[in-house]
């Protein structure tokens, strides 16, 4: 199987197998009453990406993540908070990656 997300295979060992499911959780406190909620966004499934278009909308905008006194932001305080895909694909398959490595390293010469 040929997925983006692995397997990373070297010198006929597997390194890492799949990155089944990755998600981004984003956690929300309200204000009034101090109740913390979550909301979980898929990012891969199988191995295989699943977010559709160039970014996520994760829920928030722009007043959620600056302080209410922050006037630069007025004009855009109700900008929903997007994640660029390109730019979460990169992390997460660099960090596939990475693991293979350490643990090849780890194999090669462990400590």
């Amino acid at each position: 199987m040929n997925v983006p997300f692995g397997s990373y295979v070297y010198n006929g060992h597997k390194w890492f197998g799949i990155l089944d499911t990755a998600i981004i959780e984003v956690f929300q406190r309200d204000m009034h009453t101090n109740k913390i909620t979550s909301r979980k966004y898929p990012v891969t499934e199988g191995g295989h990406k699943v977010v559709q278009g160039d970014s996520i909308d994760i829920g928030l905008t722009t007043k959620d993540v600056f302080s209410k006194d922050e006037m630069a932001i007025d004009d855009i305080r109700l900008e929903p908070v997007r994640l660029d895909a390109i730019f979460l694909m990169e992390v997460f398959s660099g960090a596939a990656k990475d693991t293979a490595v350490a643990r090849s390293n780890h194999f090669v010469n462990p400590k």
